[in-house]
């Protein structure tokens, strides 16, 4: 037999660590999160293994009130042994909150340098032992007064060969206790060395994981919310220019950002920091040693510690740059072709304006019909052309908001009016409170309000009621476009004003998922808001709001 077969593997040492019926957990940091236990300990506490990762204090609550959670901190942060005997804890069994007592010790597992690693959790349910005692000393009681009321001696005789009894078990007990004792100190080296191997397991996990982000293009990036601290990888500093030895700061990372995005990520910082929102931006930097020029996109996260406070605002950095480039130039392309194919539609538009004098003239009634088809064709086409135009304008900041006071009823009466001129099947409602003046764009807003409103009759293939509604809130005015057609799937919902973003389920619907991504960029630009609520099956509302002023 070789020596290899003397010992036990992980598996193995895991699985009696698991039937051991000394009641055995590991628990980590302040709060004594359970990171291992066996059967034994969690038939104790009643529970499963769910509770695995929980702090002790949410997966056993009526612990709260009792001294254990204090114990388990003490131990934790002073590196200290506790340990008690026939001591009482109220657990919840099977729905009801019982009393049980236990031999205990709680051992804090310490490494090389003294810093606690984990507490070893270790008990034996004596309830039955300290019960039996109790009754024991109930009864002996009752046979002294016995005694002393029948005959003294006899009953002292009696006592005494009941406690010689109660002694044999005791002794016993205490032999059982002691080679329990002994497993349990074996068990114990044999978890020593089982954390040593994971916690350099972990290290080893944290090493690979920064290999690969280095690998994928990526740097990571931190900030402390209270101090402005930024740590960040070598990746990150070399995209900047910053070199490897220096500290970075807040405003050397800013020198290298574009000035024009520099509002942007203010407000993102000041978000996180004040909010708690999560981030996601891209934009332009200029490497402070070399000029070169990179986009770059910036992911971050806000984490709390174990007070609720904020300790850490941070995230991954990605180089970007080619797939920046490649939709620069697939914009330019499409911005190309938009306005090269608007030339000939505009003369194919004029010709069928005439053709239609001419019909309607000659009470050509088919002539007539046919040309108005294609006409509401030309103007399908014309707003789907100038919808990619606006696109490419907005991708490569052409997208000029020409602000100026105008009535907005009056702009939704004009759209909702060439709305029922296009189609008939739909019973279009305008509702507006008063006259709002306000002070936006006037072309850019009706496209908002025209994309809205050909969603809901697209979106609406049996017909049926479209109610459009305007109100004003103090400074803000606040518009709706209600819908009862196919509904939209909460999963949608968040993605519905990405570019180029089409539902899976409407595919056999026309359309390229830019009219929506346009209307929220121009609602944004607009420092405004736009949202949907909706439900399958009973259709959507599509909200936008706006500043009066």
């Amino acid at each position: 037999m070789s020596s290899d077969s003397l010992f036990l593997s992980s598996e193995q040492l895991l699985d009696v660590f698991n039937v051991t019926p000394t009641a055995t957990a590991i628990h980590i940091g302040e709060d004594a999160s359970v990171q291992m236990a066996n059967d034994s300990m969690l038939t104790i506490w009643g529970k499963n293994r769910s509770i695995i990762g929980k702090p002790l204090g949410e997966a056993l609550p009526e612990l709260k009130g009792q001294p254990f959670l204090e114990m388990f901190k003490k131990v934790w942060n002073e590196g200290l042994i506790i340990s008690g005997k026939d001591t009482a804890a109220d657990l919840i069994i099977d729905g009801a909150l019982k009393t049980f007592y236990f031999d205990f010790e709680y051992r804090a597992i310490k490494n090389d340098k003294g810093r606690t690693l984990c507490i070893l959790h270790t008990a034996i349910d004596v309830t039955e032992r300290v019960i039996n005692q109790k009754q024991l000393r109930d009864a002996a009681e009752k046979e002294i007064a016995l005694e002393r009321e029948q005959a003294l001696n006899e009953e002292l005789a009696t006592i005494n060969e009941e406690l010689a009894s109660s002694n044999e078990e005791l002794n016993a007990t205490n032999e059982e206790l002691h080679e329990a004792r002994e497993n349990l100190s074996n068990l114990n080296r044999e978890l020593e060395n089982r954390v040593e191997d994971r916690v350099k397991d972990l290290s080893d996990s944290e090493e690979r994981l920064l290999q690969a982000i280095d690998t994928a293009n990526m740097g990571t990036w931190s900030i402390n919310p209270e101090t402005l601290e930024i740590t960040m990888s070598d990746f990150v500093k070399n995209i900047l220019g910053i070199p490897l030895h220096q500290k970075p700061n807040l405003e050397l990372v800013m020198k290298a950002i574009l000035p024009e995005y520099h509002n942007m990520l203010t407000i993102a910082l000041s978000n996180a920091i004040e909010n708690q929102e999560p981030s996601d931006s891209e934009y332009s930097v200029k490497n402070l040693q070399t000029g070169v020029v990179k986009w770059v996109k910036a992911t971050g996260k806000v984490f709390k510690n174990k007070n609720g406070v904020p300790s850490e605002y941070s995230g991954l950095f990605m180089d970007i740059t080619e797939r920046k480039l490649d939709e620069l130039r697939k914009n330019d392309f499409i911005g190309m072709v938009s306005h090269e194919l608007k030339t000939p539609l505009t003369a194919l538009n004029g010709f069928v304006q005439v053709l239609q004098l001419k019909a309607r003239k000659s009470e050509d009634n088919f002539a007539t019909i046919a040309l108005e088809k294609a006409y509401n064709q030309i103007k399908k086409m014309t707003v789907m052309i100038n919808g990619f135009l606006n696109v490419s304008r907005l991708e490569s900041g052409k997208l000029l908001v020409d602000k100026r006071k105008f009535d907005l009823g009056e702009l939704f009466k004009e759209v909702v009016e060439d709305a029922g001129i296009l189609q008939s099947s739909h019973t279009i409602t305008l509702d507006i409170d008063k006259s709002v003046e306000i002070n936006a764009d006037r072309d850019k807003i009706g496209n908002v309000i025209s994309n809205l409103l050909n969603n809901a009759i697209k979106y609406s293939p049996g017909g049926g009621n479209i109610d459009v509604h305007c109100r004003t809130y103090n400074d803000t005015v606040e518009c709706y476009i209600k819908d009862n057609g196919i509904g939209i799937k909460p999963e949608d919902i968040d993605k519905l004003f990405e570019r180029y973003y089409r539902v899976e389920s409407n595919h056999t619907i026309a359309g390229f998922g830019i009219g929506l991504y346009l209307s929220a960029e121009i609602v944004r630009r607009h420092k405004g808001k736009i949202w949907v609520e909706s439900e399958v099956n009973k259709g959507s509302s599509f909200y936008f709001s706006l500043p009066i002023n």
